[in-house]
């Protein structure tokens, strides 16, 4: 039996004239440092070499000192479980290794900052969170039930907005277009609806009495409608609106107390001598008859007991008005659109029940601002408190045109709140929620010398909120009766027909 063995490598010669072996099992021979070094491509690192001991045996010769390469090779390198040895080239002195170490060390040294700062964050996180523990705690003590959120200043002025619009569509599709004087069949009635007329319309400038209001009417058809939509108004800001114990002046065959005069008279009382805790009163006191929608059956009850009572005040409301000299400047109707319009009267005035229900639950406090408050401030664009009708075309808030004018015709009245939500500062802060809508008065000279004074006076000032004005008062003073000026041009009567005219083709239809 013979043994054959594997022929020995051919042998090649090197520049350098050490011999080399050429293996076919490895890619590449390479010559280092006088001895055979043979190397596998590895796509991740091709500096590294190996050998193979087995090939290195029968391919290689030995050294001069006996010892085979894989010998040597295996104190420069490490050994794989399938004998493949893989040998460093001195890589600590490579460039490409220094500069990897180096950005190394640098991304240490950044995630070691990043590290801090995070710890630093969240040291704040921390003490923001405890500060906003202790906030909360503290609003939710000063408040008697936390299921009274304080309403947005936004919401409110959304839902008074809506009423607004409720109320000028209402005079729009019932209000008079044309005056007829054979509609008024007595004076008295045309009297009653003059008084009317002088809570929502200044009297100075031509409307000195009954037949003045008549002829003022027939000369601007479109005055009927806009002074139904401003009586409308005023009805509804003040009885309701402005007073949080409306729905308590129901007539009881049972108890012959008048239950609003009597809670209106303890709330004025009680803000002349502690207006906070007035306050404080009266809207834990509507909390509690007009609860949120709870589980328990109490109440429940009291909700359903507060919805019949704000559904009785409606229809009353509705009857009043209807019956009232408003219906002098209603256009004829129908039986069904008789029924309709006191229909409509009904949920216009459910609609602001609720409104005021909802405003005097708040710690806030509200006040209504009509004519005898307005009828002393000179219009200006820039104003906090009016806004022209749209009868005046005044589309553009740098136009100021209208400035220095007086106030004609408060069509709605401004809303103002005083206080804050946590029931505090309500003789130091107030709000105007909504501004008044006017109509003013024709220019002239001093009109013009107004608005000059106007714009340099700058913008007039809201009337300060004292404590007879923080409080609710049931009946206001009697409106003030202002003195005709004889003396005026006659070019100032109010809505002059020559005026009317030339800006007919401009009107707006109301």
């Amino acid at each position: 039996m013979s043994v054959s063995r594997s022929p020995r490598p051919p042998l090649t010669s090197s520049p350098s004239g050490s011999a080399q072996y050429e293996v076919n099992t490895l890619d590449t021979v390479i010559h280092q440092e006088g001895q055979t070094r043979r190397t596998y491509q590895y796509p991740s690192d091709p500096r590294a070499v190996v050998i193979n001991p087995r090939a290195e045996r029968t391919s290689a010769p030995s050294s001069r000192h006996g010892w085979s390469s894989s010998r040597s090779a295996s104190r420069k390198g490490s050994a794989h479980s399938d004998g493949t040895i893989i040998i460093d080239h001195n890589r600590k002195h490579d460039p490409r290794v220094v500069e990897m170490h180096q950005h190394t060390r640098s991304l240490e040294e950044e995630n070691l900052k990043l590290r801090e700062h995070v710890f630093e964050l969240s040291a704040k996180n921390d003490q923001l969170e405890q500060e906003l523990q202790y906030l909360q705690e503290s609003r939710f003590q000063r408040m008697p039930d936390a299921r009274y959120t304080p309403i947005e200043d936004s919401k409110i002025q959304h839902e008074l907005e809506t009423l607004r619009a409720s109320v000028t569509r209402t005079g729009k599709r019932y209000g008079l277009t044309k005056v007829d004087r054979s509609s008024f069949k007595s004076r008295n009635d045309l009297q009653d609806l003059f008084e009317a007329v002088t809570d929502v319309a200044s009297t100075a400038g031509g409307l000195s009495d009954s037949v003045a209001l008549l002829e003022v009417m027939e000369q601007d058809a479109a005055l009927p409608r806009l002074l139904f939509t401003a009586m409308l108004s005023w009805f509804v800001h003040h009885d309701f609106i402005q007073d949080p114990f409306f729905f308590a002046s129901e007539d009881n065959e049972d108890d012959s107390t008048d239950w609003a005069d009597f809670l209106s008279d303890a709330l004025m009382n009680g803000c002349k001598t502690n207006l906070l805790q007035a306050n404080v009163w009266r809207s834990d006191t509507l909390r509690h008859l007009f609860p949120s929608n709870d589980t328990d059956r109490g109440s429940q009850r009291l909700h359903e007991q507060g919805d019949a009572l704000l559904r009785q005040a409606a229809r009353s409301a509705a009857v009043t008005f209807a019956q009232g000299p408003a219906r002098l400047l209603l256009h004829e109707m129908s039986d069904a659109a008789a029924k309709s319009y006191q229909d409509e009267l009904v949920c216009l005035f459910d609609k602001a029940a609720r409104l005021s229900v909802m405003l005097w639950r708040e710690r806030l406090a509200f006040e209504c601002h009509y004519l005898h408050d307005l009828a002393t401030q000179r219009f200006s664009i820039d104003g906090r408190e009016m806004q022209a009708h749209p009868r005046h075309l005044l589309d553009d808030p740098t136009d100021h045109r209208l400035d220095g004018r007086r106030v004609q015709i408060v069509v709605h009245p401004s809303v103002v709140g005083l206080g804050t939500h946590d029931g505090d500062r309500y003789q130091t802060t107030s709000k105007v929620l909504v501004k008044a809508v006017v109509c003013l008065d024709e220019a002239s000279g001093d009109d013009e010398q107004g608005a000059n004074s106007t714009r340099a006076e700058g913008i007039p000032a809201m009337p300060v909120p004292t404590i007879d004005r923080a409080s609710f008062v049931r009946s206001p003073p009697p409106l003030p009766m202002y003195e005709l000026d004889t003396a005026q041009d006659e070019s100032d009567r109010w809505w002059s027909l020559s005026s009317r005219k030339e800006k007919k083709k401009k009107k707006r239809p109301t």
